[in-house]
């Protein structure tokens, strides 16, 4: 309950300052958008999808035009025009080590794919590393946003973005066995599971 209060708290902090933001043009209007996002269970007996990076979970699927009749969240916006989860947030086995092993974010499918921002914010890091490859980092508030994997970054460190926006392409760069987007979630520095907060704001009436 205190991570969702954390979360409630900070979406209508960015929520507040958007709507001024986008008050000062009366030529601006924001349409309202409606997600729903849903994942199986992980569980701990994984096949040799594993080695593809696929946790061997059944696969959620939601498109755009099923979202738009759930709960309106004007602020917020999918990372993906259609979310397919490969391998949820928690222990699994690592598909390089054949180890469990704690996955401390989300793998959605993509096949060059754009990539948006869920919220209005700051790009805070870009860069590129062994194991997330290029990435993109974005401040929402307390709450931060990693993009992983990505074959190209379209933006570049301290610049603003509107719900949205897209902010990359995804890829198959750094410690990947195969193309997806690995989505990484923090509130104050610390690694949270991702479904928290898109769980959180699709509920929100």
């Amino acid at each position: 309950m205190k991570i969702q209060r954390k979360i409630f708290l900070t979406i209508c902090a960015i929520s507040m300052t958007h709507s001024i933001s986008y008050a000062q043009f009366n030529t601006v209007s924001m349409e309202k958008t409606f997600y729903k996002v849903e994942v199986a269970t992980a569980s701990e007996n994984v096949d040799d999808d594993n080695r593809r990076g696929i946790v061997s979970t059944p696969e959620t699927v939601i498109t755009e035009h099923e979202a738009r009749e759930l709960t309106p969240v004007s602020i917020f916006r999918l990372p993906l025009d259609t979310l397919l989860v490969t391998s949820p947030y928690g222990y699994r086995i690592d598909p390089f080590t054949r180890k469990r092993k704690m996955h401390s974010g989300m793998d959605f499918r993509a096949s060059s794919d754009k990539v948006y921002a869920m919220m209005p914010g700051k790009v805070l890091k870009v860069g590129y590393d062994k194991v997330s490859g290029n990435y993109i980092t974005l401040q929402h508030g307390s709450i931060t946003v990693s993009y992983c994997h990505l074959s190209q970054v379209l933006k570049n460190k301290n610049e603003f973005v509107t719900v949205g926006e897209v902010v990359g392409v995804t890829g198959n760069t750094g410690r990947s066995t195969g193309e997806h987007l690995h989505l990484t979630c923090k509130i104050k520095d610390k690694k949270v599971n991702p479904m928290i907060i898109l769980d959180y704001i699709s509920n929100l009436n």
